[in-house]
Formats: structure tokens, sequence, C-alpha cells
């Protein structure tokens, strides 16, 4: 039974009750992402330390009303709405002040703009009340054993570290707002931040954290320029690095094409083949190995994870994937691995700005078994390898076939439909414009042949090295 605590909790006794909240918050989304998805990741709202201050605030609010003797009705009731009240109003806060969500309920029955929901309303309830009558007058009789020098010394020793952590988190998620708000600065200050607390920096270390333009699903446009393999960079192209992309980025590129291939250890990796690095002798490495190493001794290498952070950090960018694989077990192999990390790492929304290259009708079924993804565009160089290998011209029974793709793909609402370049013709584009469909050549540098292909009604081209200052 519970007593009336008369001592009123001094401010040290509050510190550790948040910092315990706090803690044990992150204890509990950790065990819950676990066996939810089978992957131990340390979930926490801030840099540093393992804590979520929701769960810390509330303890402390819970703390404060607990002083008195309460009946569970009363408990309950006041830890449903405290409880509800503080997720919503956080979730809220975090999207204003930093563009970013935690957590979002959307796809959840009887949520409340997607912060809360009525179900969790009720947990929080249950779980308060049980805090309120239980849990707290046992933490209480063990905090009120401590002596109050020792106390203060726990204080002092915890408080700097919990201030400087809370100080470093919201000022490094303020800069990246700003940032992307068009607000750069270019202080000591801000080089600081850029340096030490980068976007990328932040999405590795706050696995929940998403941006809030990521959550909507969307649908690919299209767009006139593809950077192939990311971009080229200096004069190297294939590398799919983080300098290329950068490069394609700064030229005005937003959708790029990269090369996906699994390491020796079966984690996903950017790579258009492993000749690219001299020092793995065309073998698969380790990604240990991968990530150790340079891309032609120079270049940054790209796993998934990274890329994942990447569009996060860009969220107006767009992602064509390059599948090696093509057999039924390999293609679910690698999709469900993009699938998996991207939950893992609490970006899962993220899957809605991959666009698929599909090679065949039957790679579509297998992939949207895994996940249902937005966007597909059909790839047809492996349906005429012969005549990619062999330079043979089409016949009308390749045009027929690729009237069937054509079929096949507005049937399926495919619009996209990506083309060599070599055997790109007159009937090509009349197949193309009679299915109401966008075609894309690869991969063409040439400035005035692009500028051409696109008047002959091109949609777009994969391109290593145009930008759109070239061909306008």
């Amino acid at each position: 039974m519970q007593t009336q605590n008369k001592q009123k909790l001094g401010l040290k006794k509050l510190f550790l009750f948040f910092l315990l909240g706090s803690f044990l918050g992150t204890i509990y989304e950790t065990i819950l992402w676990y066996f939810k998805n089978g992957v131990f990741t340390i979930h926490q709202e801030v840099l540093f330390l393992p804590l979520i201050p929701t769960y810390g605030i509330v303890t402390v609010i819970l703390s404060c009303f607990a002083q008195k003797k309460r009946k569970w009705w009363q408990a309950i009731l006041f830890s449903t709405l405290i409880g509800s009240f503080c997720e919503y109003f956080f979730s809220l806060g975090y999207e204003v002040f930093f563009g970013i969500k935690f957590w979002d309920y959307s796809n959840l029955p009887l949520n409340i703009n997607g912060r809360t929901t009525i179900l969790f309303a009720f947990f929080w309830g249950v779980l308060g009340a049980f805090f309120i009558h239980v849990v707290f007058p046992f933490l209480l009789s063990i905090f009120k054993k401590i002596p109050q020098k020792l106390e203060t010394f726990l204080v002092s020793f915890l408080c700097p570290f919990v201030f400087f952590s809370l100080f470093f988190t919201y000022t490094a998620l303020g800069r990246m707002h700003l940032k992307e708000k068009g607000l750069d600065d270019s202080s000591l200050i801000g080089q600081f931040y850029d340096q030490f607390f980068s976007s990328e920096f932040l999405f590795q270390h706050l696995h929940l954290m998403q941006k809030v333009s990521s959550f909507p699903k969307i649908k690919w446009n299209g767009e006139k320029l593809i950077g192939h393999a990311f971009y080229i960079v200096e004069e190297d192209t294939y590398t799919s690095s983080k300098e290329a992309f950068l490069n394609g980025y700064q030229n005005g590129l937003r959708t790029f094409e990269v090369d996906f291939q699994f390491t020796k250890d079966n984690e996903l990796v950017l790579v258009h083949d492993w000749s690219l690095f001299p020092e793995f002798q065309g073998i698969a490495p380790t990604l240990n190995e991968f990530v150790q190493n340079k891309i032609r001794g120079k270049y940054t290498p790209v796993t998934y994870r990274d890329l994942l952070n990447i569009m996060a950090t860009y969220p107006d960018i767009w992602i064509i994937t390059d599948s090696k694989y093509t057999d039924t077990d390999s293609v679910t192999k690698e999709f469900q691995y993009l699938k998996n990390v991207a939950e893992e790492m609490g970006l899962s929304s993220l899957l809605d700005r991959f666009i698929i290259q599909i090679y065949n009708e039957d790679m579509y079924d297998v992939i949207l078994e895994i996940y249902p993804f937005q966007n597909f565009i059909f790839t047809v160089y492996q349906v005429f390898q012969e005549n990619m290998t062999t330079g043979r011209p089409f016949s009308s029974e390749d045009d027929e076939r690729f009237q069937q793709i054509c079929l096949w793909s507005k049937k399926h609402n495919i619009s996209y439909i990506t083309f060599p370049k070599e055997f790109y013709d007159e009937q090509i584009q009349n197949i193309i414009v009679e299915n109401d469909l966008q075609l894309f050549l690869h991969t063409e540098n040439d400035e005035s042949k692009a500028k051409e292909y696109f008047k002959e009604g091109v949609s777009g081209i994969y391109t290593d090295s145009l930008s759109y200052q070239k061909i306008t």
C-alpha cells in the first residue's frame, strides 16, 4: 500500500528520477526493437548517452504527482493524459524545431496525427499507475538511504555529462535544420559543428531519427539526367564513391543509379566491380576490408548503411538500384537485406525513394512480395543481352519483344523504360509513344547527342558527366 510522502522531492532527486527514467526508456525501446526485428540496436534520442528524455520527463512528472497518496483510477487517468501529452508534444517539438521524427504511428489504428495512439495512451495509463503505486515508493526509499554527500557527488558528477549531451544534441540538430533551410553559418562555430556533428554523424548515432520530409509515400516523376554510378569524380567513372555523389549533387543531379553487390560476409555495398580495388584481385572482400580501403586508391567507399544516411541527409535525392542478381534466390536475398537494414536503422520510409530497376517480368513479383516499393523502371539490356554483346541490330522479333515489355509495364503501372542508346531508333521511340511511357537511354556523356535525343522525345539519359547547365 502506498503511503503519503510528506517530504517534497528536491531537485537532486528529481534529476536522478529523470536520469533513471530516460535510461530505462532506452532499455525498453531497445528490447522492444530486438523482439520486433531480431536486431540489437541501442535506441537513444541524445548523443553520447543511452537516454530518451521523453521517458525522463514523464518520470519526473509522475514522481511529483506520486508524492501524495492517489487512488488507482486517479493514477491511471493522470498517467494516460501526461504520457500521451508528452509523447505528442515531444514529437511535435522535434518536427517543428528540428524537422525530424523519432517515431511515427501514422500506420497504426486510432493514431493522433501519427504522434501517439489511443492504445498507447492506455499503456501509458497502466504503466504510469504501476510506477506511482509500486515503483516510485520503492525507488524513493532507496534514494532516501543515499547519504546527502554521496547524492550531491553523484548529481554533480553526472549533471555535466547530461547537460553537454543534451546541449550538443539539440544544437547540432538545430544547426542541421537551419542548413536545410539555406541558413548556412560559415563561422568557426558552424565549421566546428560541420566537422564533428555533421548530418551523417547524427543519423549514424541517433538510429530512430528520420527526416520529416522522408515520411510521405511519393512517386518519382522522372528527371532528364540520372547520375551513373553516382557521377564522375575527377576523371574517374564507375566509382559509386562518396566523392562522386557529392560532385553529382553539386552539379544539380538529384537521381542517381548505383550498383549493389554483397561482400564476402554478406553485407551489401555500392560497387560496380571488385577490380576498382586492386588489392582485392577481383574477389569480394569482407565488409571491414571494404570500408578500410579506397576505391582506386583515393575515393571513399559507400556501404548500403552509408547510402541510407546520405538519403536521410539529402531528402531531395532518389536512388535507382542496379542489381547484379536476377535469379529468384539472389534477388530475394538482396531486397530482403535492403528492407531489413532500413527497418533496423529506423529509416524504412526511405525505401519509397528507391526506384527499382527490374530486368524481367518475374523479378517484379519477387520484389513486391518483400516490400511495396513505390517506383520501378524496366531496364531491358539483359533481355537483349545478345544484341548488347554481339552488336546484332534489332530484328522485327526484337521489336515485338520490346512491345511486349512496354505493354506489360503499362499494365503494371510502370511508366519508365531504360534502353541502350546503341539500339535506339525511331521504331523504339514510336513504341514508347504508343504505350504512353517514358524512355531513358544509357549511358551518354556527349552533350550534343544528349540534346538530340531530347529533341527526338527521349525523357532522360544516364550520364557520367553531363549537367543541366550543359544541356540547356
